[in-house]
């Protein structure tokens, strides 16, 4: 494939490229971990029973709630 010659069409555009397709690459995505993960589970169950119909502003009111109550009843840490 030959490379463009727009002036956007850097070097770098180039290597950022360049391991899509190739056979062998690991170009695949990676999953990082997201702030949401410990409550995850809980947030599924939520959209599940109200069938997709709970608005942003209650799930985050809940996993506020939610929070609180899983960090006042943890031990606090000795270090």
């Amino acid at each position: 494939m030959p490379r463009p010659t727009w002036p956007a069409a850097t070097p770098t555009l180039w290597r950022a490229e360049s391991p899509r397709g190739k056979p062998g690459s690991s170009a695949a995505p990676v999953r990082r971990a997201q702030v949401i993960d410990p409550y995850r589970e809980q947030v599924e169950e939520w959209v599940e029973q109200s069938h997709g119909r709970i608005r942003a502003d209650v799930a985050q009111r809940k996993l506020e709630t939610l929070r609180s109550v899983r960090t006042s009843t943890q031990p606090a840490s000795t270090n």
